[in-house]
């Protein structure tokens, strides 16, 4: 693959324009498309900006080897939403059996970690923007869980339990914290759908 079809590629794959691909990297919508056209080349400075972004070495960049460094971020991204499950599914198992607030901590560190995992993924990797999106778009209805039921039961009955308690609090409390959990993460969801699916020239 040469080296103006992978910028192509790798801007339609992240479902970005030539003019949001340039106001990231500082130059004009005519210097990308000159460089998707293959009528010119970007500087050394460019091109370590177009590697950091795409999360690539310059070598792959220029040879066209984009697989190996994608997949790895999939990987990665993909153990912290299994992450993400187990900390729901584990605190609220042990919480259910024992009612036992350090399940609540479990949870709790599982995200941590899980969270962590995602920062170094960034950092490792560099921004991709559709796997971004995909991984928000599951993991926001995860990640956000946990800490709103946490607040909602502090707030509602001082506990601290890993899903919202029903028994102590009335229906329209319980009703709310259901309605504000979707509004919130639905808009997030909506978000990601657009990013991935608006179709850019």
């Amino acid at each position: 693959m040469e080296f103006y079809e992978m910028l192509i590629m790798l801007r339609k794959k992240n479902g970005i324009s030539q003019e949001e691909f340039g106001q990231t990297i500082g130059v004009s919508r005519q210097a990308v498309s000159k460089w998707e056209s293959g009528e010119s080349m970007p500087d050394i400075e460019k091109l370590k900006r177009i590697s950091n972004y795409y999360g690539l070495t310059i070598d792959d960049l220029l040879n066209g080897k984009v697989d190996g460094k994608t997949n790895g971020l999939n990987a990665r991204l993909i153990i912290s939403s299994g992450l993400n499950i187990s900390s729901l599914i584990i605190a609220s198992f042990w919480y259910s059996y024992s009612m036992d607030q350090w399940s609540v901590l479990c949870g709790v560190m599982i995200l941590t970690i899980s969270m962590m995992l995602y920062g170094l993924t960034i950092n490792a990797y560099g921004k991709n923007h559709r796997s971004i999106c995909f991984y928000w778009m599951i993991n926001t209805w995860l990640i956000s869980f946990l800490p709103m039921a946490l607040f909602f039961n502090f707030l509602t009955v001082r506990l601290a339990a890993p899903y919202p308690l029903l028994f102590a609090n009335s229906w329209i409390a319980y009703g709310l914290f259901w309605i504000v959990y979707i509004l919130l993460n639905g808009a997030i969801m909506v978000k990601m759908v657009k990013t991935i699916s608006r179709t850019k020239k």
